[in-house]
């Protein structure tokens, strides 16, 4: 009788501790640009972030993004990764892209500012919101004032840049969409360089 009693406490004891377990969590993944280089022959070697927000590996699968560099499509990014990614880990993809001709004017004129401030255009700003839709804000003369202000003061050489598509993650097998948008800054000393 004892040692059905020991068992039972022991059993008990068990399936508490595994009932306090802290649960596996599955986040959605994200994608960003690590550095870009421009190429002399035209395109672009891009170096992609595959980063894991999982308490679990994921393994990537499929890439399929489409870039955007000022507002101006540069072309797709898409591959067959076939890489684990440990949990909260990044891995790097690298990527050649035969971008769009107009994507490279504004890198080269963000490498050729020398400290410069960014404009502001006269009576209206344009953005692409979450959803993809060009959003336009009419600007008045005191809210452009203060514009100009605060970007003479930073003197602001970055460029910006969006990723929008999606992921394919075959373990755990799940489809993420991605939009990720940051931006490029050059980097000092390399030319045609940007992070």
């Amino acid at each position: 009788m004892r040692t059905i009693r020991l068992f039972a406490t022991s059993l008990v004891l068990l399936l508490a501790a595994c009932a306090s377990a802290p649960p596996k969590r599955i986040n959605p993944p994200s994608v960003s640009i690590q550095r870009l280089a421009m190429q002399d022959g035209g395109g672009y070697d891009v170096e992609l972030r595959l980063q894991n927000h999982s308490d679990v590996t994921m393994h990537f699968a499929d890439v399929d993004l489409q870039l955007r560099i000022a507002g101006i499509d540069a072309g797709p990014l898409r591959a067959n990764p076939d890489i684990d990614v440990t949990p909260h880990n990044a891995e790097i993809l690298n990527l050649r892209l035969a971008a769009e001709k107009d994507a490279a004017e504004p890198l080269s004129a963000a490498e050729n500012a020398d400290g410069a401030p960014d404009r502001v255009l006269e009576g209206e700003f344009e953005y692409e919101n979450r959803d993809g839709e060009w959003v336009k804000v009419p600007i008045d003369a005191t809210r452009r004032a203060e514009i100009e202000q605060a970007l003479a003061r930073q003197s602001d050489t970055a460029v910006h840049y969006q990723l929008r598509g999606k992921v394919r993650i075959s373990e755990p097998a799940r489809d993420y969409d991605i939009f990720f948008e940051s931006r490029l800054s050059p980097v000092p000393g390399k030319p045609g360089e940007f992070r």
